[in-house]
């Protein structure tokens, strides 16, 4: 038969073994007999094997288990052990039929998903955390929410904004909305929750300190997340201010539309590139526009000035256009019903960089009520002095410093929130520049920057600078300077509107000085573990001192002496007490953030000699230790010391894990191997009590024995750190836990 068969007595002795048997697993017939044929089966399953064998006989079942058996050219090789009573015609059991089917590449491709699986797992977990990481870090409103519209999660801006935690939002998600936006909100919500469409709403939320503000919400529905779910996101921006500001222009604009309706003035606008006019809707009252009327070219405006008037007007709005020059203008409009109004026109030419005309912006009083009382330069000049009231107005009345100066820095006006911050006079202002006012430190780059004004390479700037008082002091403020074109009547100036920043500066610097405590706190805090970290790794080769010391006297007490042994153990001992000087120095190094001094190293060597040196440690004994060193691992660029030492503590720690153990074999293993081609692996792995928490585990001072210190894990991290690695820890499958350290190889270079 092609398969391994072997027959058994009642009591399970072997009595006969197929020939395919004994030549896949090197065996004689006689080795094979009785209970002979155990010697093929791993250590490991042994145990495992024979009480499931002893089960399968007291109660005369069939039965199968699988396990490794040993290959006549000494691979270990999963076999699936199956076996079957047999029974004479009466029912009486007179023996056994077994077989072993090797399962081997089928346990190995099963063993390889399951880790595909759980590396599959662990990305999808990774990315989660990444991306919740990433959603708390943002300044914004954000959750998200299940495809049924459950909420998973919502950044901590959110419930900071709200001022609940996360089990409070999931339990009353619209707790904050206003009641008057609150059905809305919720059909909307609903509407998109079954259609799948986006949703964008604005409502008012109560923020933590009471208040309600407005806020845009805009969702999105994500239908490959990943975890591949699909989800709604939600980004909420508070957009009061905008809101409020948006109000304010509103309003503003209506008082516009107002006073020019009481003022019987209009605004217009002609761009010359595409030949289009945008008028007020005052002007298109005042000219009688009918609906329907294309009023956005010239044409229908000059086709409404009286005969008379119109050849004029448009010859001196054409001469304004090539010489670029303000218009001025008065005629007569004649309505659509005959009647006719009086007009004064007025604009100014707009330039681009280049100096080229790109349009025209004016406006147009009607006049009718008094033109006849009036001259053309009577009503200009008056529309003039009412517009000097109106700038004078704001000038005085603005909360912020407002300063005009010539192109030589000399104040030619200033309002009086500028002259109460600096206290000076307007007439002492006056006698003054604005480099003279500056601070000695700031004269220089600020009229860097007013060259490059009057030059034309900026249309305007922003600086911080200090001002010195006419009391001595030095104010801090915010200058945003512009130029200003002038006219036929006046040269162009510089405006500077300023603010006084002082208060918000000496903020600045108290914040600064705190970060600086609270950075010394820090250092003082680390002082603390670093003398615990000290005393806790210096144990370990003292330790091995005392090992190696016992081991001497051992050799010197032998009959007669081994005196080569002897003095290997003492050389030990010298280089174990260097050892302990070297991790004092180099814990020291770590938490100083000092470099390490590194040097190409061979994993198999540094591992080896951790394992000679456990080879004396008591708990070593009862454990069956499991050794797999890659031999293609490029060097590590890595501290020797600190390398052993980040070994050592994990060895440590596996075998305190099993301590405790009973009733199953105690395993240990240490793997290392090369991955992606550019990481070295080693892989401390036991079937221990494992760790109840992975990433506490790593945590200073956190322990699972009652004696531990809790420094072992969190020095082992900080080395991995210092190499530019990682180090993770993961509870096994069954028992015990696996620790990962992952370094990069020297560069091909500098191999």
């Amino acid at each position: 038969m092609p398969t391994l068969v072997w027959l058994a007595a009642p009591d399970g002795a072997a009595v006969h073994i197929s020939q395919r048997w004994l030549e896949y697993t090197g065996l004689s017939a006689e080795q094979a007999g009785a209970w002979g044929w155990t010697a093929a089966v791993h250590q490991d399953d042994i145990n495992r094997l024979t009480t499931h064998w002893q089960t399968l006989l007291a109660s005369g079942a069939r039965g199968e288990i699988e396990a490794r058996l040993r290959r006549s050219d000494g691979q270990y090789r999963w076999v699936l052990f199956s076996a079957a009573p047999v029974h004479d015609d009466s029912g009486r059991l007179t023996g056994w039929c077994a077989t072993n089917i090797d399962i081997d590449d089928r346990h190995r491709s099963e063993e390889a998903a399951r880790k595909d699986r759980e590396r599959a797992e662990d990305v999808v977990r990774s990315s989660e955390r990444q991306l919740r990481a990433i959603i708390d870090n943002i300044p914004a409103l954000i959750a998200i929410h299940s495809l049924s519209g459950d909420l998973e999660h919502s950044s901590r801006a959110a419930l900071e904004y709200r001022g609940d935690d996360m089990a409070e939002m999931k339990q009353s998600p619209f707790r904050n909305v206003h009641p008057d936006d609150l059905p809305a909100l919720i059909d909307a919500q609903q509407r998109s929750f079954t259609t799948g469409q986006p949703l964008e709403f604005e409502l008012r939320l109560q923020r933590a300190d009471g208040a309600y503000r407005w806020c845009q919400m805009q969702s999105v529905l994500v239908s490959d997340d990943y975890d591949g779910a699909a989800r709604w996101y939600t980004v909420g921006t508070d957009i009061h201010d905008r809101k409020t500001a948006e109000e304010a222009l509103r309003r503003s604009e209506s008082f516009l539309l107002e006073v020019q309706r009481l003022s019987r003035t209009g605004g217009w606008r002609y761009d010359l590139a595409t030949d289009v006019v945008e008028s007020s809707p005052e002007i298109q009252r005042a000219h009688a526009v009918q609906r329907g009327e294309d009023i956005s070219h010239p044409p229908f405006w000059f086709d409404r000035i009286h005969p008379e008037d119109r050849p004029r007007v448009q010859a001196q709005f054409e001469r304004c256009v090539s010489e670029k020059s303000v218009y001025h203008a008065g005629y007569r409009i004649v309505l659509p019903d005959g009647s006719i109004r009086y007009q004064y026109a007025t604009g100014h030419p707009v330039t681009n960089d280049a100096g080229d005309l790109v349009e025209f912006i004016g406006a147009i009083m009607d006049m009718t009520e008094h033109w006849q009382a009036a001259t053309e330069r009577s009503v200009a000049e008056e529309a003039l002095r009412k517009s000097e009231e109106r700038w004078r107005a704001v000038f005085e009345n603005s909360a912020i410093g407002v300063a005009l100066t010539d192109q030589s820095g000399r104040f030619l006006a200033t309002n009086s929130a500028f002259q109460k911050m600096l206290g000076y006079t307007e007439e002492e202002i006056g006698e003054l520049t604005f480099l003279e006012l500056t601070h000695e430190d700031y004269r220089e780059s600020n009229w860097q920057l007013v060259t490059e004004l009057l030059e034309g390479k900026q249309k305007q700037f922003q600086i911080e600078k200090q001002y010195r008082r006419k009391d001595g002091g030095v104010i801090w403020v915010s200058n945003n300077v512009s130029l200003v074109p002038g006219s036929e009547s006046m040269p162009r100036f510089l405006m500077a509107l300023s603010e006084d920043i002082t208060e918000r500066k000496r903020t600045e610097a108290t914040l600064r000085r705190t970060q600086a405590e609270l950075a010394h706190v820090a250092r003082v805090a680390s002082l603390g573990e670093m003398t615990a970290s000290i005393a806790h790794e210096v144990n370990q080769p003292l330790a091995a001192v005392v090992a190696n010391g016992h081991a001497c006297l051992r050799w010197l007490s032998a009959s007669p002496p081994n005196v080569p042994k002897a003095v290997e153990a003492a050389e030990r001992i010298v280089k174990d007490g260097k050892d302990a000087g070297e991790v004092v120095r180099r814990v020291r190094a770590l938490f100083k953030r000092t470099g390490v001094e590194k040097v190409p190293l061979d994993l198999r060597e540094v591992i080896g000699e951790v394992l000679r040196l456990l080879d004396s440690y008591p708990a070593r004994k009862h454990v069956s230790l499991d050794v797999v060193l890659d031999s293609d691992v490029p060097p590590v660029f890595a501290d020797r010391v600190q390398l052993q030492q980040l070994v050592l503590n994990l060895m440590l720690n596996a075998l305190e894990a099993l301590e405790p153990v009973s009733g199953r074999v105690k395993q240990l293993s240490v793997r290392s191997k090369r991955a992606n081609g550019r990481e070295a692996v080693i892989q401390v792995s036991d079937n221990g009590i494992g760790l109840d928490d992975s990433v506490a585990a790593f945590e200073p001072f956190v322990s699972t024995k009652p004696e531990g210190m809790g420094l072992g894990l969190a020095i082992c991290r900080s080395i991995v750190a210092a190499h530019e690695g990682t180090l993770s820890a993961e509870r096994n499958v069954g028992f015990g836990t696996t620790f990962t350290v992952t370094l990069p190889v020297q560069p091909v270079a500098s191999q």
